[in-house]
């Protein structure tokens, strides 16, 4: 049994979308300076983007780097405590006199005093002021206007 080739050729016929994108283009005839200043038009804005894709990967890199950097201070920050720690428990510790005591304790006291300052008085004293002076000043109107 031996097959026979077929020799046909295959009509390629359009579809419906193919032909629906050829009635839908639009051809617009173009000076050659106007083909130019688009096409360079084109360009300078492929140049853009790629410049903005460039600027792009150099944050997304320095971004990336500056969480490394975050990563390990906070890791040699956490080493340091405990460091700290450990040099402070092998001091002794020093036993303070209870006078010496009770003078940090009133200095504490006394940085964590708020001084306060009476914000009733100050408000109601201007308005006080400002009152009297149109109040004079009205009265003034009246004793011109009165002679």
């Amino acid at each position: 049994m031996t097959k026979k080739k077929k020799n046909s050729k295959k009509r390629r016929y359009k579809s419906k979308k193919e032909k629906i994108r050829e009635e839908d283009a639009v051809h617009i005839k173009l000076d050659i300076q106007e083909g130019i200043q688009s096409r360079k038009d084109v360009l300078s804005t492929m140049v853009s983007l790629l410049k903005m894709i460039q600027v792009m990967k150099n944050y997304h890199q320095l971004r990336s780097k500056e969480l490394e950097i975050k990563i390990e201070m906070r890791k040699r920050l956490k080493l340091l405590r405990s460091h700290l720690s450990e040099t402070e428990r092998k001091f002794p510790k020093l036993k303070i006199p209870e006078l010496l005591k009770e003078e940090k304790i009133e200095e504490k006291e006394e940085r964590r005093k708020i001084v306060k300052i009476p914000i009733r008085e100050k408000i109601e004293e201007k308005p006080k002021d400002d009152i009297e002076s149109q109040l004079q000043d009205i009265q003034s109107k009246l004793r011109s206007i009165s002679n």
